[in-house]
């Protein structure tokens, strides 16, 4: 492929695409395609398993964004809609020793021992909500009502956010992945760093048993976190990654299963299990659509594409789960986690990944027991967003 006939013609990627629609005419350009984002922006990108794969794994492609021309030349900046996903200084967007530094801490926080001792929590969360929504006359809606509020009380409850905290944030959360204007941007950040600051000043004066305590206590006595500022980055990262792409994915799942009955019924009778539920779910519709945003730090080659020091590349992590050589289908016959990147291999995979499986397999499970007739009551809407891949609601029918 011609890198000068690709720069020429870059795809605009649709943030209320269909996605499988989307990857198709993407590879009919290649393994790697220029493309442009919201706001102009060019990038590079990836649209299949094994050019994801390269990509996450090359340690060429940096995350740190002074690596990026566009932003050297200032033609990208905090007026960019986007900025929010790509101008952190969270672990997520630093490479070597100050990755290393944070992620170890933070690992620790997130092993299988922890996860599975949040279980019990967990299923209590789930049958409380659905308690909750047995009362409910008429159709609901799921993403409102379960999907959303399920992770955000884990999540907050294992971090120490308030609950009185964890409503106003949901709004600016919410802001930052879809499709706002730069001044919407730019204010939901602003609100989100003022509510996390609040939060480490009461930590830090009324120390619990959470992770954000032990977090101050790290950035206090040993300087794992080199300033306020670094420690309330990593939190906005641990908060938004540990819910917002957990609701997409319940979402996702449910919203399969209602769609395929046959595999829902495979499920209830025992023939599937819910895990296998969750990792179908993770490679059918990926929570995360495109993972924003990774810089050549020199020439190198992805895909068989030549890019240059200083290129900008998102990774297509839904697009890495969808065959190349059939129909795509949601097909629970599928065996293991190979057959897709949702949690993104490499360096930077996620963490939180075994809590993300925990929650949705607990939450899909008591759901679909409490609610076996559960149909749609209508086609949802997609979210809009280039990162993510969602509804923006799930309208469903409990009695069937």
């Amino acid at each position: 492929m011609s890198r000068s006939i690709t720069s020429r013609c870059p795809y605009q990627l649709d943030p209320t695409g269909d996605t499988h629609v989307e990857t198709a005419r993407l590879r009919e350009r290649g393994e790697v395609v220029r493309v442009t984002l919201p706001g102009g922006v060019e990038a590079w990108s990836t649209t299949t398993a094994a050019a994801a794969r390269q990509a996450l794994a090359d340690g060429r492609l940096s995350k740190r964004i002074e690596h990026w021309t566009d932003y050297q030349r200032g033609t990208v900046g905090e007026g960019w809609a986007l900025w929010g996903l790509v101008g952190g200084r969270g672990m997520l967007y630093q490479d070597g020793q100050d990755h290393q530094r944070i992620r170890a801490l933070v690992g620790r926080a997130f092993t299988t021992s922890r996860v599975a001792a949040l279980a019990d929590h967990i299923r209590a969360v789930a049958d409380d909500l659905l308690n909750h929504l047995a009362d409910e006359n008429g159709p609901v809606d799921l993403r409102q009502t379960f999907a959303y509020p399920l992770p955000v009380c884990v999540i907050s409850r294992y971090l120490g956010v308030t609950d009185e905290m964890s409503d106003r944030m949901r709004g600016p959360f919410e802001a930052l992945v879809t499709v706002r204007s730069p001044g919407e941007a730019a204010t939901a950040m602003a609100s989100l760093r003022t509510a996390l600051h609040e939060l480490v000043a009461l930590r830090r004066r009324e120390p619990d048993r959470d992770l954000v305590s032990r977090f101050i206590l790290a950035r206090d006595q040993d300087a794992t976190f080199a300033s306020d500022e670094e420690l309330v980055d990593n939190l906005l990262l641990l908060i938004s990654a540990g819910h917002e792409t957990t609701v997409h994915l319940i979402c996702n799942a449910a919203l399969a299963l209602l769609q395929h009955p046959d595999m829902l019924t495979a499920v209830m009778n025992g023939t599937h299990s819910w895990a296998a539920v969750v990792e179908e779910a993770l490679r059918y519709a990926s929570p995360v659509r495109y993972a924003l945003m990774r810089y050549a730090t020199e020439d190198l080659s992805i895909g068989g594409v030549q890019l240059r020091r200083g290129d900008a590349v998102i990774v297509g992590i839904a697009a890495g789960g969808y065959p190349a050589d059939r129909a795509d289908a949601f097909d629970l016959t599928r065996a293991g986690r190979g057959h897709h990147v949702a949690f993104g291999p490499g360096i930077h995979h996620c963490p939180g990944a075994g809590l993300a499986r925990a929650e949705a397999e607990h939450a899909l499970r008591a759901f679909f027991t409490r609610f076996p007739a559960a149909r749609l009551a209508q086609e949802p809407t997609p979210l809009a967003s280039i990162a993510l891949q969602g509804v923006q609601s799930l309208h469903i029918h409990l009695d069937g």
